[in-house]
């Protein structure tokens, strides 16, 4: 409305200084330029000046933090909290004022310490005009930073419903630990009023300078504009009237009225030449054609607007349409082959048209009479989509007996390297029970005749603690190692969905693949915490660790005496997003882009699959419902990342 309002009044002016037509629209738009140019140039200055207020906010409450900091560390510059007091060299901090007023009297603004996350020192005033000591430090971006990640926050802050500019420090004990906070803070209207003074006097600059400037639009475009461009219209109606004979002048200047005066002279030349190439386009589109038609898979071509331009017999059969399809949209066709094809896969119609949207990318759909159709879509410059269509219904049959037998090999592994590391502690305990065995006869004999001493009671009492300990031990660590390869061991061989705890199954997983790795010099660390639990298929994450392991064994370490796996596990929006990481040789990006690919190995010679990460691949996104994606780099290892859904807290 505003824009437009100033055009109108424009047009006016113009009109009563005796330029109309084209040209006064041309000088009105113009004009209306300047005018938006001031605007913006305005609108720009006030940004910066707020922009340099917020960072001398962001320096003064910097300041005060200093100061802050030297007024507390008068008192000392050890602090404990005991009997529930914040102590700093054995001054109680709870409920002072000392050093709080004592900040506001050196540098103004606000001052609270807080013991843990309550305010027990402040001249923070509440609703009720008092002291907001007792009150706590709300969820926010720098309680995270404080409490979550033990650094200092500087930014934006609402307390207690007004915005403040702020600082907070943690507060350490001896031992590290955050047991309090530091704060500043200045209000935010504080340094706005300078902002709101400085913005006047940027408008009366703006004007001065959009009428300035307006002036010298106006002598320009009557001077360089108006004069060219009308005698330019006198010989287009000349030539519009068929006097071909009009003498076309073009200025001296090289600009556009001059391009548009040449231009007329070409026209008639162009057109012949329009005609020609129209005859040659023909030509090119029936080649084309049967180039097309020679595609042993299905082929596509959407135009920008989303219709059927070309496509070949292949697809036409494969989705059992006719030639009358040409022409009509996506959308049309897509809905003409769901109902006989895909009308019990829910969502798939949704599915489809989200992908195509995109226009890139690879998908596959099992159609109701059992075949598997994989399409691949590339979106063109002009805005076209190019789709091949091919049927790999045998190849994905073959691909799943392999992933079978590639499971059963992990699980035969498994059962090799288990029953290996539970020879060492029956071997122990089994000695050690022999030779308690050999202690109990020696002692019956002798009690039985009547030799038995004090010293011959307390050796072998001794003894049988010590067998008895190393008994205990090493029975439970068979126990333990039989208790992790069962549990996933029929977690790998069934399908069932349960809920679990996550940290406690990914420890089962690696304990069962400990005979992999034990006599290396790598390690694995997990930093996952015991309350996370996962409704999902526990099998398949057992499966896929297992995988990951074993590719950082094979791929990663290779030639790496020493290598460490971190896996690190997060609780985000009912998901748990699971880090697995290496620092082994990594690879290469044309690598990269394969690793999911079925059958792709770097060990192609050396009895690789390449299967184990298309195995991952499928049993996280399909089995499990979620998502993984990889980054890695040449000597930079690899990082996966997987999002499971299922998971909650506890």
């Amino acid at each position: 409305m505003g824009i437009s309002g100033r055009t109108s009044l424009v047009d006016r002016l113009l009109q009563r200084l005796g330029v109309s037509g084209l040209v006064g629209k041309i000088l009105g738009m113009s004009i209306t330029g300047v005018l938006l140019l001031g605007l913006c140039l305005g609108g720009f200055i006030s940004y910066l000046l707020r922009v340099n207020a917020e960072e001398a906010a962001l320096a003064r409450v910097e300041s005060n933090i200093r100061v802050a900091w030297e007024v507390l560390r008068e008192n000392g510059s050890d602090f404990t909290v005991a009997d529930g007091k914040l102590i700093v060299g054995g001054h109680v901090l709870n409920g002072g004022t000392q050093v709080v007023d004592k900040v506001r009297d050196l540098v103004g603004g606000t001052c609270t310490i807080f013991m843990g996350d309550v305010r027990v020192a402040t001249n923070v005033l509440g609703p009720d005009g008092g002291r907001a000591v007792g009150t706590r430090l709300a969820r926010s971006a720098a309680y995270d930073a404080i409490f979550s990640q033990h650094r200092p926050f500087r930014g934006e802050v609402d307390i207690l419903g007004e915005p403040y500019i702020t600082a907070y420090d943690p507060i350490f004990d001896r031992g590290g630990e955050v047991i309090g906070v530091l704060y500043v803070g200045i209000r935010q209207a504080e340094f706005l009023q300078t902002v709101s003074a400085s913005l006047w006097t940027t408008a009366i600059a703006t004007l001065v300078l959009s009428l300035m400037a307006l002036a010298a639009s106006f002598l320009i475009a009557q001077s360089s504009v108006v004069g060219p461009l009308q005698a330019a219209i006198a010989a287009m109606r000349r030539l519009a009237e068929g006097k071909l004979d009009v003498a076309v002048t073009a200025p001296t200047e090289d600009n556009e009225i001059g391009e548009m005066l040449r231009a007329l002279a070409v026209f008639r030349a162009n057109f012949i030449e329009r005609a020609k190439l129209d005859v040659a386009e023909r030509a090119a589109r029936e080649r084309l054609a049967a180039a097309v038609e020679s595609i042993s898979e299905g082929f596509t071509l959407w135009d920008e607007h989303d219709h059927l331009a070309l496509c070949n017999h292949v697809w036409l059969t494969m989705w059992d349409l006719g030639p009358e399809v040409m022409g009509r949209s996506f959308t049309d066709i897509l809905h003409a082959v769901t109902l006989p094809n895909l009308a019990a896969n829910d969502g798939w119609l949704d599915q489809r048209m989200e992908r195509h949207r995109i226009g890139t990318g690879t998908t596959e759909y099992k159609l109701l009479d059992g075949r598997v159709i994989q399409i691949r879509e590339r979106r063109t410059a002009d805005g076209c989509t190019v789709g091949i269509y091919a049927d790999i219904t045998e190849s994905m049959r073959a691909a799943s007996d392999n992933m079978r037998r590639e499971k059963l090999a992990a699980l035969g592994g498994l059962v090799a390297g288990v029953a290996h590391e539970i020879n060492t502690p029956i071997g122990i305990g089994l000695t050690a029970a022999s030779h308690l065995d050999e202690k109990v006869r020696d002692f019956a004999r002798a009690y039985a005749a009547g030799q038995v001493k004090r010293t011959d009671m307390d050796g072998f009492l001794g003894t049988a603690e010590e067998v008895a300990a190393s008994l205990l031990t090493n029975l439970r660590r068979a126990a333990n190692l039989v208790r992790s390869f069962k549990q996933v061991a029929v977690d790998q061989s069934s399908d069932a969905r349960r809920v679990f705890f996550l940290r406690e199954y990914i420890d089962e997983t690696l304990l069962s693949l400990q005979p992999q790795f034990k006599r290396t010099g790598h390690r694995i660390e997990v930093d996952c915490s015991d309350r996370i639990e996962l409704d999902s298929f526990p099998g398949a994450l057992s499966q896929v660790l297992a995988n990951l392991v074993m590719n950082s064994l094979i791929h990663g370490f290779e030639h790496k005496p020493a290598g460490t796996i971190r896996i690190a596990v997060a609780h985000s929006g009912g998901d748990a997003v699971m880090t697995y990481q290496d620092d082994g040789k990594g690879m290469e990006a044309d690598a990269a882009a394969q690793i999911f690919d079925p059958f792709f190995t770097t060990k192609r010679g050396s009895g690789g699959s390449g299967l184990g990460m298309h195995i991952v691949y499928t049993l996280v996104t399909e089995t499990m419902g979620g998502r993984i994606d990889c980054v890695t780099a040449p000597d930079h290892g690899v990082t996966f990342t997987l999002r499971l859904p299922g998971a909650k807290e506890t």
